[in-house]
């Protein structure tokens, strides 16, 4: 939670029905009772709930499978992009380039390519 806050979680719905608990990555309503001087200003879309015994970790880098859509000119290592994640994006950079993969086996088709065009898929 923003603040490092600690709440007390009321009850957890998924579709309508009740939870008792949620995996990470599940998009869920969760009812929370807050500290009495809690700003409430600061909760926004993708704040993140943990247990305060396994706080989640921030990453300075990730591998995703990517697939390219329309895109004006081939993209390469070092190009700026928005990363969307569930209701959040943030901006982000390619490091790498790791691989272009066949779409329907997940097989790698070519190593460390030097771009990528449209319709391809890739892990970056």
């Amino acid at each position: 939670m923003p603040q490092n806050a600690l709440v007390q979680v009321k009850g957890i719905e998924l579709k309508g029905a009740r939870e008792q608990k949620a995996l990470a990555g599940t998009i869920v309503d969760i009812g929370i009772k807050l500290p009495p001087d809690f700003d409430v200003a600061t909760i926004k879309k993708g704040n993140v709930l943990c247990d305060p015994k396994y706080p989640m970790k921030l990453i300075q880098s990730f591998i995703a499978k990517v697939i390219i859509y329309d895109i004006p000119q081939p993209l390469t290592k070092g190009e700026a992009v928005v990363v969307h994640s569930h209701t959040t994006k943030a901006p982000g950079k390619i490091s790498f380039l790791l691989a272009t993969i066949e779409q329907s086996t997940g097989a790698t088709i070519k190593n460390r390519p030097k771009f990528l065009r449209k319709g391809q898929f890739a892990s970056i």
